[in-house]
């Protein structure tokens, strides 16, 4: 799948709902998460398929959420992105990793737009995201 943003292709993508396999659901609910999940808001998949019973709202769904994972995930820098990300079977803790990556080297990759020692506000947010996202696949 290919995106360039714009509101049009944003709108395209935004219904995407999160999704998991059946069997993690307990799991997460014991962990605090996923509390006000359910099938009206999610996509539950067993080993047969998909559980919903309305189905995906497009074939590639699954695709579509994922990105707006990556998009997410990327817009805690609080900076416009100038890049062309290829992803790949990726999730939270490889895009917190590369995030981590711009930001050990902002003199290389934000120079124009990085103030000094400054996240826009967003320093607190981003750090428990790649605390989080590290530790939930350690």
């Amino acid at each position: 799948m290919s995106y360039c943003e714009s509101l049009e292709s944003f709108l395209a993508i935004a219904d995407a709902r999160t999704f998991c396999h059946f069997s993690d659901v307990q799991a997460m609910r014991e962990r605090g998460l996923a509390l006000g999940g359910g099938l009206d808001n999610a996509i539950v998949v067993t080993d047969q398929g998909v559980l919903n019973d309305s189905g995906l709202r497009s074939h590639d769904e699954f695709v579509r959420h994922k990105l707006l994972d990556l998009i997410g995930d990327f817009a805690m820098l609080g900076l416009p992105l100038l890049a062309d990300i290829r992803a790949h079977k990726t999730g939270h803790g490889l895009h917190a990793q590369a995030i981590n990556l711009v930001l050990s080297n902002k003199d290389e990759y934000l120079e124009e737009f990085f103030p000094e020692d400054e996240l826009f506000g967003f320093g607190p947010a981003l750090q428990d995201l790649i605390v989080s996202a590290n530790a939930f696949h350690a």
